[in-house]
């Protein structure tokens, strides 16, 4: 005696486990190629401040520092304010941008400062054309959060 032939809502079934678990595979490949990082593009701090600025952000202040990244060619503190004139009342955040030569070394660095980072979470790390930006999380949430959309809405990852 033979078994049953399967049922054909069983097949079905069997069908859609194995659609969805491909499509699943596919995404994952999709998110590990694309690596999570930002187009390289030349375009400098002057890039990072135009989209803060754009968002209606101050930047306050803009002053040399030392690099974290040996490979950086450039490298400023930024202090960012919630548009109010002269940041005088208010949180101000000051973030870390560091500009590169190449995607590599830019990317390199930026992986460098995400596990750099301690605790996780307490800073947010993007790459934005040539650059990456630091943004410290003892900064004001809501302006942390703003300065985030405000280079994510150009680009930034």
């Amino acid at each position: 005696m033979s078994a049953p032939a399967p049922e054909r809502g069983t097949l079905r079934a069997a069908g859609a486990v194995v659609a969805v678990a491909l499509v699943a595979v596919l995404l994952i490949i999709v998110l590990w190629i694309d690596g999570g990082r930002a187009t390289f593009v030349r375009g400098g701090v002057a890039a990072a401040t135009g989209a803060l600025e754009t968002a209606g952000l101050t930047v306050c202040a803009r002053t040399g520092r030392t690099a974290a990244a040996p490979s950086a060619v450039e490298a400023v503190t930024l202090d960012v304010a919630d548009g109010r004139p002269g940041c005088t009342t208010g949180p101000v955040a000051r973030i870390g941008v560091e500009r590169f030569d190449s995607a590599g070394d830019r990317d390199a660095a930026a992986q460098t400062e995400e596990v750099r980072v301690r605790p996780r979470g307490s800073t947010l790390v993007h790459t934005f054309d040539d650059l990456v930006v630091s943004i410290p999380g003892l900064a004001d949430d809501d302006l942390t959060d703003r300065i985030s959309a405000a280079l994510t809405a150009r680009g930034a990852r």
